[in-house]
């Protein structure tokens, strides 16, 4: 989903994954696990020139939206730390990561 002007450039973008889709997104590989309704979203980009509008949260609400006319039951976010800003549509933490770092040898 692109988030557009008619007289300006790209201000947005949220990538959908329906698990029906011949390719599966960062946000499902934990498709096993979410029963067979199932989909994603992300990555999500919002251009500075456009954020504090509302506009980021109106992309995601558009993407759910798609993803639930499509039959998706279960959605999913790859990893994010803005777990306040997805809370704001209902969604919560599922599964948590931890962080390595390459050892140096």
């Amino acid at each position: 989903i692109l988030l557009t002007a008619p007289d300006g450039p790209v201000g947005g973008f949220v990538a959908t994954w329906p698990g029906t889709s011949p390719l599966l997104g960062p946000a499902t590989h934990w498709f096993p696990t979410l029963g067979p309704h199932f989909g994603g979203i992300g990555p999500l980009g919002v251009a500075a020139t456009v954020r504090g509008q509302g506009l980021g949260l109106a992309l995601v609400s558009a993407a759910v939206t798609l993803l639930h006319d499509r039959g998706i039951d279960h959605c999913t976010i790859d990893w994010t730390d803005l777990t306040a800003f997805y809370a704001r549509l209902g969604f919560s933490p599922w599964r948590s990561y931890w962080r390595c770092h390459p050892k140096v040898l």
